[in-house]
């Protein structure tokens, strides 16, 4: 049995949509999966359990949790929580708002270095992570062709 329990969508900082990690499980042979955006469950419906249930995919809840202890970033993964959660999304929430806080200093910061940040593109991402930072960077270094 394969079972992988730590995946990102494109949610959050990978490059697949849900329901494309479901066709990759299955096609791959992973029969148990849980996907752990950072500080998001937005992958979660009902219709991607069902989808997944029809591949034979088990899905299991998960999320990545961000937090810091003495100044240190520390990622704690969570399983198998209720969805419905009010309390609980909210608190994700938060979160989510302090990752645009992350990147709003850390912009300003990279600005005064020479580097450009688009941060009103980025801003839109909801988990915005330094993987969408970097990338954005990058690509603004490019030349374009």
């Amino acid at each position: 049995m394969k079972i992988d329990l730590h995946i990102h969508t494109n949610i959050s900082d990978g490059s697949l949509s849900p329901k494309e990690v479901i066709d990759e499980a299955w096609k791959n042979g992973v029969s148990v999966i849980s996907i752990t955006d950072h500080d998001i469950i937005d992958s979660y419906t009902p219709e991607l359990f069902s989808y997944a249930k029809s591949k034979n995919v088990k899905l299991i809840s998960g999320v990545e949790i961000s937090t810091k202890n003495e100044k240190a970033g520390i990622h704690v993964l969570g399983y198998n929580f209720d969805l419905n959660n009010k309390e609980f999304s909210e608190a994700l929430y938060k979160v989510r708002n302090a990752r645009h806080e992350y990147l709003h200093n850390v912009a300003k910061k990279l600005n005064e270095l020479g580097y450009f940040v688009n941060v009103e593109k980025l801003d839109k991402i909801d988990a915005v992570t330094k993987a969408h930072i970097t990338l954005d960077i990058v690509e603004s270094q490019l030349p374009i062709t």
